[in-house]
């Protein structure tokens, strides 16, 4: 999560701590709740440097339950300091929030952490304690894709897919943020520009994104963790794209992937493979 984060507020860091304060036009939801009305610079950078080493100790597990909440806090605060200012709403933040606001009302931090060491006398979890914020941080990641495909279809419908032109709007956009350059070129992504004009490619891709996310509740249901891989490289390939062509910034959650689906018997079908090629590579 750590470079996550960076990459999500490192912008806030741009901006002059000593300098003037930012009034919101449109601050967000639980901002115009709480009556904050303003950004404070100096406020955004200590916001982020406690996000960052509060992330640090629940990896080590120092304190694990006090770091989830602190890094929940932070998020929250970071995120409406953000959307407020660009008067748009982000979800990046949504499945590590989720991940993080579950493990902190588990048991996580008395294993194989700092805080087992100083509570040796700490009872040992049972298989259900283990269990279920692994199966409920699944269950929501699945969700999250599900719910995205039926916005997309209560609000476009068929016409997602039809034409591709959903698509290409998107990555017209990207390829113009930054304006035509003195050549005549866009200033953006050239490779966008080139599959904004590759209407079947688009269908094809619309179609594979209406699939993938309506249907990645399957993941659940897949006992061959070969298929599993295949269907998550997947997935991954998606988020990559995205943020190639598009710079959408959901990067983190192939590592979610890698964190939360278990391929362990992928892995130890691959080792053995791995290690005879390497003894012979050494005969």
């Amino acid at each position: 999560m750590l470079p996550f984060h960076v990459l999500q507020y490192y912008t806030l860091l741009g901006l002059d701590w000593t300098g003037p304060k930012f009034w919101f036009v449109h601050p967000i939801w639980y901002f115009e709740w709480l009556g904050i009305q303003r950004l404070d610079p100096a406020l955004a950078a200590l916001a982020l440097a406690t996000l960052l080493i509060a992330t640090t100790t629940f990896a080590l597990g120092y304190r694990t339950r006090l770091s989830a909440v602190v890094c929940l806090v932070a998020i929250a605060l970071l995120k409406g300091m953000r959307d407020s200012v660009a008067g748009d709403v982000h979800h990046r933040e949504l499945v590590p929030f989720a991940v993080l606001f579950l493990f902190a009302f588990s048991r996580c931090g008395d294993v194989d952490s700092l805080d087992a060491r100083r509570r040796p006398e700490t009872r040992e979890l049972e298989e259900w304690e283990s269990s279920w914020p692994i199966k409920a941080a699944q269950l929501h990641i699945a969700s999250f894709y599900f719910w995205s495909g039926l916005a997309k279809w209560r609000m476009t419908g068929w016409d997602w897919i039809r034409d591709g032109e959903r698509l290409q709007v998107l990555l017209l956009n990207r390829s113009f943020r930054f304006g035509i350059g003195p050549d005549g070129e866009p200033e953006g992504n050239p490779l966008a520009l080139w599959f904004s004009h590759q209407t079947e490619l688009l269908i094809l891709l619309a179609l594979a994104t209406f699939v993938m996310e309506l249907g990645f509740h399957l993941v659940l249901w897949m006992r061959a963790a070969g298929l599993r891989a295949l269907f998550l490289g997947g997935v991954t390939l998606f988020h990559v794209a995205n943020y190639v062509l598009m710079k959408v910034k959901f990067v983190f959650l192939p590592v979610v992937f890698a964190v939360f689906f278990d391929l362990s018997p992928l892995l130890d079908r691959i080792a053995p493979v791995l290690g005879r090629r390497s003894a012979r590579g050494t005969e």
